[in-house]
């Protein structure tokens, strides 16, 4: 998903968690497409958990 948006999140992963962070460089921060990507990650994590 993260190819397909061209966005290049930073993603940890531990026992029992996976932690997504992402942000926009160009800005120096968070920009809406940060906010639609977490929320797209949200709805995956949602249906793989159910």
């Amino acid at each position: 998903m993260a190819d397909a948006v061209d966005h290049h999140p930073e993603i940890a992963l531990a026992w029992g968690k996976a932690t997504v962070a992402t942000w926009t460089h160009t800005v120096g921060g968070l920009a809406e497409i940060d906010f639609r990507f977490a929320a797209r990650c949200d709805q995956i994590f949602r249906s793989l958990a159910a």
